[in-house]
């Protein structure tokens, strides 16, 4: 289905030759309808298997959680706008924060308020006082860390004064969904997409012809190597392992090492092929990262887009390795 999709898109993309503009809105057109079918399907998967749908149900959910992408890439780009042309600096640190504690508000709420409200409530009945639990039929929308990191990113390299705000509101609704790297990765910057967003998408056919490797790499990584090690060894080792020898649970072991390898890569690697047929290129997020010699070189090779943000934004600016 992917496929088909990415079909589809890469022809009526490159048949609206001369409309630049033009071609970034049909980008998040298309990005809209991907998110849009990949949360309905994943929340009436969830609610066959368990029986108990999403708020709002699938359809409402789906819209709910496209409407979280919309609002938030629409804050950011009015807060990156007003955080230029600010230069109290009380002020600028009321607009960065009011988009910080937006995404990160929309995080907690999906990724951990059920997860905290039932940890809250075994505490209580642990100590004696009857809590009603609380539960939120929240299904965890696809992608949210990476937007997530994506849109900080961006407001806080405004604020920094590092990058310059988004001219074009198109442009920067197209930097946050675009569909390649939307749900798998890898983290965009917004210094490396916006400017490619601004300018001409680039038109050779060697470039493109190496998305198509790409893709096809990151399919046999995933569909090949990944698939046939879960399927063959890793999930039926770990599901019953006192069936197995000490030696066959060590190849286990190593096995899964390399399948959580195979599956991650190869979606990055199918995401920046997928790019490079519109004619974007999207940063190397693994660089053979078990031909490591020390831990410290492995995380620069590893889910690099990940580390390079967390050293940037959390790391440096508590201090890095001059600071406690």
């Amino acid at each position: 289905l992917y496929g088909v999709f990415l079909a589809l898109t890469f022809v009526l993309f490159w048949a609206s030759r001369g409309h630049r503009q033009g071609r970034v809105l049909f980008l998040v057109a298309a990005s809209y309808v991907f998110y849009f079918y990949g949360t309905w399907e994943a929340a009436t998967a969830e609610a066959e298997a368990t029986g108990e749908p999403p708020l709002f149900g699938p359809w409402g959910w789906s819209l709910l959680c496209l409407g979280i992408i919309f609002v938030g890439s629409t804050l950011d780009f009015f807060i990156g706008k007003a955080l230029g042309r600010a230069t109290e600096e009380r002020t600028r640190k009321g607009l960065l924060l009011v988009s910080i504690v937006y995404y990160l508000g929309v995080l907690a709420l999906f990724k951990y308020f059920n997860f905290a409200a039932d940890s809250l409530t075994a505490a209580a009945r642990a100590v004696g006082i009857p809590l009603a639990p609380v539960h939120l039929r929240l299904a965890l929308p696809f992608g949210i860390s990476f937007f997530t990191f994506e849109t900080m990113s961006y407001t806080i390299d405004v604020y920094r004064r590092d990058l310059e705000p988004c001219d074009r509101y198109v442009d920067y609704l197209c930097f946050v969904a675009f569909f390649p790297h939307l749900v798998a990765g890898p983290i965009v910057r917004p210094h490396a997409m916006l400017p490619q967003l601004a300018r001409e998408p680039r038109v050779d056919e060697s470039f493109q012809a190496s998305g198509l490797f790409l893709i096809a790499g990151g399919l046999f990584k995933k569909m090949v190597i990944g698939d046939t090690l879960a399927s063959g060894l890793v999930n039926r080792a770990f599901a019953s392992p006192e069936r197995f020898s000490s030696l066959e649970m060590l190849v286990a072991v190593y096995a899964y090492a390399f399948q959580i390898y195979a599956d991650f890569s190869g979606y990055t690697d199918v995401a920046r092929g997928s790019a490079r047929l519109f004619g974007y290129e999207l940063p190397l997020n693994f660089d053979r990262p078990y031909l490591s010699a020390s831990l410290q070189e492995f995380w620069r090779r590893w889910h690099i887009s990940l580390s390079t943000w967390l050293r940037d934004y959390l790391y440096i600016p508590l201090g890095g390795s001059q600071g406690g």
